[in-house]
């Protein structure tokens, strides 16, 4: 008997994928989302390189748990990619990527791969062992949704984790189905940015960038304590200020690739960094730099609903917030908080002690909304190399 065909899935490549929904997909209510900076400050092995993946495959955003119904030993894992294209790079990338860490382990691990039944748009299986276990991984493709369904447990698990995987997805197909489809939203316009960010512990980190964002294109001027990095990207290629040139830089893993990753800070889309969650019901209206706006001034609940972190411990002092009023897009943003380290991690993107205490300030600007001029690239006669 043949095997049924995979589950199609509608076109979800402009659906707004907020975190109350991410949390159905993997139907835990109390799942975190994996964001890039949290992604990138938990990567020992190479974070340049893993901020250089996100930018380049366009990761968004993620979820994870590892409490899927009562499944011993079974964890799901959401990539959220900007289309499908980069879903089935970063799909094969990430294996790769895992296949090189436990070669360069030293022989204390093994990645096989094995053959799997189709599910969604592309399916890959693969066994990693190591002096921890042994986890079994179906991963599948679902339009610009990587799921990775995995099961942690001794012995043969391909089975398992196949079946797995089909009920991950067909949960995440009915959710998707099922969910109401999402108000327009307006395309992304081109704007100018401004960002400021100081955190301060046992020392004193001030890291600031500023620029142009038009499309993919990006101009950005980067300081991080005092030392100053101009960059621009025009398409996928990537130049860098080196006196009076703009000199261009390869290859998908280079330093001045995860700086870009950075610019700007916050996504335009308040919905992508959950600061759509601190406009409560009766916001403020302003006008900022010529936009009509709405504001709220947010407490340690709300940023701990926007960070998905424990707000016990936090000192808010300043949280305020300014969407624009007829669309998602954040305008301003003004942030003094204190607490643990390690709770604030999404915020500095450095891994800290739970037993050492910061204060970070963020200040974020956004200026001449759908008015920016285009971000070219360097006239002609520009060093290369």
């Amino acid at each position: 008997v043949p095997a049924p065909p995979p589950p199609v899935l509608p076109d979800v490549s402009h659906r707004s994928l907020d975190q109350d929904l991410l949390q159905r997909l993997v139907d835990d209510p109390s799942a975190a989302l994996l964001t890039n900076e949290m992604l990138v400050a938990a990567s020992a092995a190479d974070p340049g390189d893993e901020a250089a993946d996100h930018e380049r495959f366009g990761r968004r955003t993620g979820i994870a748990t590892d409490a899927w119904g009562a499944i011993d030993g079974a964890s799901v894992r959401i990539d959220v990619l900007a289309d499908a294209e980069g879903a089935t790079r970063f799909l094969a990338d990430r294996i790769e990527d895992l296949a090189k860490r436990v070669e360069g382990s030293g022989g204390d691990g093994t990645l096989t791969t094995f053959a799997t039944d189709p599910v969604g748009d592309e399916t890959s299986g693969f066994v990693l062992e190591d002096a921890s276990g042994s986890t079994t991984t179906v991963a599948v493709r679902l339009g610009r949704i990587v799921a990775w369904a995995s099961m942690d447990r001794p012995g043969d698990a391909r089975v398992p984790a196949q079946y797995l995987a089909r009920e991950v997805v067909d949960h995440v197909t009915a959710v998707l189905v099922d969910a109401p489809a999402p108000a327009a939203t307006p395309a992304l316009p081109a704007y100018a940015f401004a960002t400021e960010r100081i955190v301060v512990g046992d020392d004193r980190v001030a890291f600031g960038s500023e620029g142009t964002i038009d499309g993919d294109d990006v101009a950005c001027t980067i300081t991080v304590d005092g030392a100053v990095t101009e960059l621009r990207r025009v398409g996928d290629v990537v130049w860098e200020r080196r006196g009076d040139d703009l000199v261009r830089v390869g290859g998908p893993a280079t330093a001045q690739r995860a700086l870009l990753a950075r610019c700007p800070s916050w996504p335009l889309d308040a919905r992508v960094s959950g600061l759509n969650l601190a406009v409560g019901p009766e916001p403020a209206v302003y006008v900022l730099d010529g936009v009509r706006v709405l504001g709220h001034r947010g407490d340690a609940d709300d940023l701990g609903a926007v960070l998905d972190v424990d707000p016990a411990g936090l000192d808010v002092e300043v949280f305020n917030v300014w969407l624009a009023e007829d669309s998602p897009w954040l305008v301003e943003l003004d942030l003094v908080v204190g607490g643990p380290a390690s709770v604030l991690e999404p915020l500095t993107g450095v891994a800290g002690d739970p037993d050492d205490r910061v204060t970070v300030t963020v200040r974020h600007r956004v200026t001449e909304l759908g008015q920016a001029p285009p971000v070219l690239p360097p006239q002609a006669g520009s060093s290369t190399s």
